[in-house]
């Protein structure tokens, strides 16, 4: 413990604010606004200098000392406080702090008002004065800041200013802060810079939103000039794009109503971030379709929704003309999660499928002693690699299996993530793992994996073939994929049923891809009393619908072939098996085979030729950093990007190509030592 005097940044012509505090690592981190301070009419002029400030403080040893790790302007245009502009500048840009409570037409908060001087175009007021009010990480380093308006704290709802309240008016704040983010690079940290964050050399940007002026309308009409137009955020662009603005990309469960779109931007300067859930929230006006309200607003942190909104809740709403409901002036404070990210366990059942249906039914037995082994991928995200880590258990006399911190320490752990052991980290929330069974084993010999996924998760099979293998992925594409998991999971269950069961002893399976056919064809060994075989498909490997039908050859040895088209498919792998249903209506199912669609997989630029855009579509076989490029006939870069992909398909808009002169380029992709290159044409 101790006292100590926070620097002053020393910027002239300001006074510096420190308001924000975090401790992170062992260390504190203090952030801060310098700004001038005024009690006369708006003038931009009072901005200039105006500057965040993020001080770091090592608390670890004898002697703290203070040093300055990140720096930035606040001098960006911002997106707008309202949906018309009442006052020249205020609408788009920080003020300088105002100490001048007189409400009068002529007063400093009044000053400068376009359009009517009575009603509620005078009555609704913003004059957004930035303080630095909290600061978060992310789990990969980056630095999240949050400003707060002072304006939400001095003026309310409904209410009355210290002086020059004029008879039969109330009036009310419309507050309107910003959340950016900060990449780090070595012990400092960089601001976001038109929506992109470079961090430990891995950048990501988000598609952000059109800059869309507010509509112009009465006496605002013809202000199309500065600073009434213009690109939003930092370098033309925010990271954190969409507070409750569009319901584009948002996830369902918080689509389904409308947006308040009278203000873009909506904090209210208060930060909660739990590691490893891939969120940060923030306290906001508005967070969902009901104006005069104040609540919560999540936005996703990184992955392929990256920036977007992720959740909204509203907290408080206001009656109408009451002024303890505070309207859209800042009700609410900071956030802190009462709980840190938790070690999770998971399991459960290998058992004995003895009418082969794929569901765990009264008295059938588990298996005991099967080894069932769990696969980290390791930081590479790539199985059977140098840094994978590999855990076993045995299932006990009932076949149940469990890993927990007792078994599992996870290296991929997060060093920020202080509710989960270093030594013992069990499950990490949201990573990615594989569950594995050999299925060569003594405890399971004449027994074959059962059908999975009939019924619901709790009593069905889990497992599917790979190889001789049978295995389960958690939570597939880790802690950005809408369905990770960040609890415990104990319905991971293989179900295995005596092979006489089958009305085929034996069925191989193979699938190829030509052009846009896949051909399907598989032998039969041992056939007794079939009576048809059912094609089905999966792009997901547990949702399979049916593609073909074949009637049985007969008893004995046969094979079959057929053919799916799949030019109308879009999916990058799609998966097949085979329903056997005999003469008695029992069915059983093959092992399932995957294909590449190599369509889908294909780099794809469009539009081509193009006027002032492409759109990319980048498929990736695992995580990883790519650089984008278009390059001139003559080999001049004319643009570049580096990008961070995720597995799967990948897309980004590249845009602001109108000046880009007529003719032949090539848009390269490079990702690690390979380099896809694509031919296209500038109009």
């Amino acid at each position: 413990t101790g006292n100590w005097a926070i620097p002053d940044p020393g910027i002239s012509g300001t006074i510096w604010h420190p308001m924000a505090l975090k401790l992170h690592a062992g260390k504190l981190y203090i952030g801060g606004v310098c700004a001038k301070e005024t009690n006369g009419a708006h003038n931009i002029a009072d901005t200039a200098n105006m500057t965040g400030v993020v001080y770091e403080m090592d608390i670890t040893v004898a002697s703290p000392t203070f040093t300055q790790v990140m720096r930035f302007p606040i001098t960006h245009r911002r997106g707008f406080s309202n949906s018309d502009y009442r006052y020249e500048w205020r609408n788009n840009y920080w003020s300088a702090w105002q100490n001048n409570g007189d409400i009068s037409i002529s007063g400093p908060l009044r000053s400068g008002l376009i359009g009517s001087l009575t009603g509620s175009n005078a009555t609704g007021l913003y004059y957004a004065q930035p303080m630095i009010s909290a600061i978060e990480f992310d789990v990969d380093g980056s630095m999240i800041v949050a400003l707060r308006d002072r304006f939400g704290d001095q003026g309310g709802y409904a209410n009355y200013f210290e002086t020059g309240n004029v008879a039969g008016e109330t009036y009310r704040a419309i507050s309107n802060g910003e959340i950016l983010r900060a990449g780090r690079n070595g012990s400092t940290w960089t601001l976001e810079n038109a929506g992109s964050v470079t961090t430990d050399g891995v950048t990501t940007t988000t598609p952000g939103l059109a800059d869309v002026t507010p509509a112009l309308s009465g006496s605002f009409t013809g202000l199309t000039g500065t600073p009434w137009g213009g690109p939003f955020g930092p370098g033309g662009g925010y990271y954190y794009y969409n507070q409750n603005f569009t319901n584009t990309g948002v996830p369902a469960a918080f689509a389904g109503t409308g947006n308040v779109t009278s203000h873009y931007l909506k904090t209210n300067g208060g930060l909660g971030l739990l590691p490893g859930y891939n969120e940060v929230m923030t306290t906001a006006i508005d967070p969902i379709n009901t104006s005069f309200s104040n609540g919560i607003i999540k936005n996703f942190n990184t992955g392929s929704n990256a920036g977007n909104m992720s959740g909204r809740l509203a907290l408080i709403n206001a009656v109408s003309g009451d002024p303890a409901g505070m309207g859209k002036a800042a009700a609410l404070g900071d956030l802190e999660v009462l709980l840190d990210a938790q070690a999770v366990e998971i399991g459960n059942r290998v058992w004995n499928d003895l009418n082969a249906n794929g569901r765990q039914d009264a008295g059938e037995p588990g298996i005991a002693g099967v080894t069932v082994t769990l696969r980290s991928p390791g930081i590479d995200g790539v199985y059977k690699t140098a840094d994978d880590q590999v855990w076993t258990v045995v299932t006990d006399a009932n076949g149940a299996y469990y890993f927990d911190n007792t078994i599992v320490n996870d290296l991929r752990r997060p060093a920020s993530w202080i509710g989960v052991s270093a030594t013992n980290s069990g499950i990490l929330p949201g990573f990615e793992y594989k569950v594995e069974i050999g299925t060569g084993q003594t405890n399971l010999t004449g027994l074959l994996l059962t059908v999975s996924n009939t019924t619901s998760d709790e009593i069905d099979s889990d497992g599917t073939y790979n190889g001789t293998n049978a295995e389960f992925i958690l939570n597939p594409g880790g802690s950005t994929a809408a369905t990770s998991e960040f609890s415990n999971n104990y319905k991971i269950d293989f179900g295995f049923s005596n092979n006489s069961l089958l009305a085929v002893n034996k069925i191989d399976l193979t699938a190829a891809l030509n052009n846009s056919t896949v051909q399907l064809q598989w032998n039969t060994t041992g056939e007794i009393a079939v009576n048809q075989y059912v094609v089905e498909r999966s792009s997901d490997n547990s949702h399979f619908s049916t593609v073909g039908t074949l009637a049985s050859k007969g008893d004995g040895n046969n094979n079959y072939k057929t053919n799916d088209d799949i030019s109308a498919v879009s999916a990058s792998v799609l998966y097949y098996r085979i329903k056997i249903i005999d003469k008695n209506g029992n069915s059983r199912y093959s092992a399932t085979v995957s294909v590449n669609n190599k369509a889908f997989n294909k780099l794809s630029v469009t539009p081509n030729p193009f006027v002032n855009y492409i759109q990319v579509q980048v498929p990736s076989d695992k995580a990883q950093a790519g650089m984008m490029r278009i390059v001139a006939a003559s080999g001049q870069t004319v643009y570049s990007q580096h990008v961070q992909l995720v597995k799967g398909q990948n897309s980004f808009t590249i845009d602001g190509l109108s000046n880009v002169a007529k003719g032949v380029y090539y848009f390269e992709l490079q990702q690690g030592q390979t380099i896809t290159r694509e031919k296209i044409m500038k109009q």
